[in-house]
C-alpha cells in the first residue's frame, strides 16, 4: 500500500515516521521550507525513548494516486489542503483524517464518498488491535490490504473508543467491533441508547434479573440475553430509531399485511350526534 501524509507538523511528522518504521511506503506532504528540510536531513524524532532520524521522501503537493490519504492539519486547513492537491485526490484511493474527527470526516463528506473514508481515530485515543492477534494465521501485513481481487480489512478491534466516535456512531459491515468502556447499568444504558440506530442488543451477565431491567430500557427492537442471533418465525424481528419500520415475523408481523378501519354506527333516538367536534 503506497500511502501519503498531507501535513508536515507535528501529527504528520509523527504519523508519517510510524508508518515509515513499520516497512510501509509512504511521502509526506509539507510546505516548501518543511520539504527542503525533511529532504536534506530526513524527519528528527525526539522522546522519552530517544532520538531518531527517519529518513522518508517529502513533496509539496501529491504527485500521483495513492492508496491512503491521510490528511493530518488542522481542521481549519482540511479545505486549502484539499483543494492544493485536488488533481491525485479524486482518482480513488481511501482517505483519513487525524485531528476533529467528526468535524473533519463532515468536511471532507463533501469532496469524498463516505465509503472512501475511514473512520478518524488517531487523535481520538481508539487503540487498533490488529486481526492478525484476534485469529493467528491471518494473511497480511496491515488492516486494509489492497489487492488485485479488491480491499478487505481484517477482523479489526478498536479498544478506548468514545460513544462519539464514528466508528461507535454508525454500522461498519465488516468484522469490526469497538469496546467502549463503562462504570455503572446507568452509563451502560445510556450509551447504548445514544445512537440513532435500535435493530438489537446483546447483554452478557450472570445476573439476570438486572439483564431483564436493563432490557426493557434498550431502546432497540430485539435483545439478546447471554446469547446472539435467535431468530424465531413466532417473535416478531425490526428495529427502532433508523434501524427501520414495523416488524418481520409473529403476529406482530402479519399485521403488517392488514389495514385498520373504524366503523363508527349512531343508534342514538333521532340520530343526535355522540361527537360535536374533533376535541
Amino acid at each position: 500500500m503506497n500511502i501519503a501524509v498531507i501535513g508536515a507538523g507535528a501529527i504528520g511528522g509523527v504519523v508519517a515516521a510510524y508508518l515509515k518504521k513499520a516497512g510501509e511506503d509512504v511521502v509526506l506532504i509539507g510546505r516548501s521550507d518543511q520539504v527542503d528540510a525533511i529532504n536534506a536531513h530526513g524527519l528528527s524524532l525526539k522522546g522519552v525513548r530517544g532520538a531518531e532520524t527517519i529518513k522518508l521522501p517529502a513533496l509539496t503537493r501529491l504527485d500521483k494516486s495513492y492508496d491512503l490519504v491521510i490528511f493530518a492539519v488542522k481542521t481549519q486547513d482540511i479545505e486549502e489542503a484539499f483543494a492544493h492537491n485536488s488533481e491525485f485526490l479524486e482518482p480513488g484511493g481511501l482517505i483519513l483524517t487525524t485531528q476533529n474527527g467528526v468535524q473533519a470526516d463532515n468536511i471532507l463528506s463533501g469532496h469524498f464518498e463516505r465509503n472512501r473514508q475511514l473512520s478518524s481515530i488517531v487523535m481520538f485515543g481508539a487503540t487498533y488491535v490488529s486481526g492478525r492477534e484476534l485469529s493467528p494465521g491471518n494473511e497480511g501485513d496491515s488492516p486494509l490490504l489492497i489487492n488485485p481481487k479488491g480491499a478487505y480489512l481484517e477482523p479489526t478491534v478498536f479498544m478506548d473508543v468514545r460513544n462519539s466516535m464514528s466508528i461507535a456512531q454508525e454500522e461498519i459491515f465488516g468484522p469490526v467491533l469497538s469496546v467502549i468502556h463503562f462504570t455503572s447499568v446507568e452509563e451502560a444504558i445510556h450509551i447504548a441508547n445514544d445512537s440513532k440506530y435500535g435493530l438489537a442488543a446483546m447483554i452478557w451477565t450472570k445476573d439476570l434479573e438486572k439483564a431483564n431491567k436493563m432490557a426493557r430500557r434498550l431502546r432497540c427492537g430485539t435483545v439478546w440475553i447471554n446469547t446472539y442471533g435467535v431468530f424465531l418465525n413466532e417473535v416478531p424481528f425490526g428495529g427502532y430509531k433508523k434501524s427501520g419500520f414495523g416488524r418481520e415475523l409473529g403476529l406482530a408481523g402479519l399485521f403488517e399485511y392488514t389495514q385498520l378501519k373504524h366503523i363508527a354506527t349512531d343508534q342514538t333516538p333521532g340520530g343526535r350526534s355522540l361527537v360535536t367536534s374533533w376535541f
